[in-house]
């Protein structure tokens, strides 16, 4: 019988394997669809998105008002973590985005649609 400490141990790592396997998929399903990714300073993103990290107690009202100033859409909101996925219009450069985002006092950060892929499994015969 493992001791405690083993258990929790194999407790960890099948709980971080469990979240790998729900991301990927999401990850997929962000990724689906969307043309030639871009490179922002070596980095991959979505192309004509953002993710934008409002301020604490920032109202809805106020989220839209932003949103609607900058001539951008929310297309997902991830209330947990108060960010918004953030479409550019047609025509509007990534840079002028970040820069209008950036300039508002309601906003704590913005940064490209990055996309991350996972690198390396854990080397464990019981993975």
């Amino acid at each position: 019988m493992p001791s405690g400490k083993t258990m929790s141990r194999h407790s960890g790592f099948a709980l971080w394997v469990l979240c790998v396997c729900l991301l990927l998929p999401a990850v997929s399903v962000a990724t689906e669809g969307i043309a030639p990714l871009k490179m922002v300073s070596g980095r991959s993103h979505a192309p004509g998105e953002l993710l934008v990290k409002f301020k604490p107690g920032t109202a809805k009202i106020q989220r839209a008002l932003v949103v609607a100033a900058t001539g951008t859409k929310e297309i997902q909101r991830f209330s947990k973590q108060g960010i918004s996925r953030i479409k550019l219009p047609k025509g509007q450069s990534l840079q002028h985005a970040l820069d209008v985002y950036r300039a508002d006092p309601n906003v704590e950060y913005v940064q490209p649609n990055y996309i991350y892929q996972a690198q390396a499994v854990p080397v464990d015969t019981n993975y």
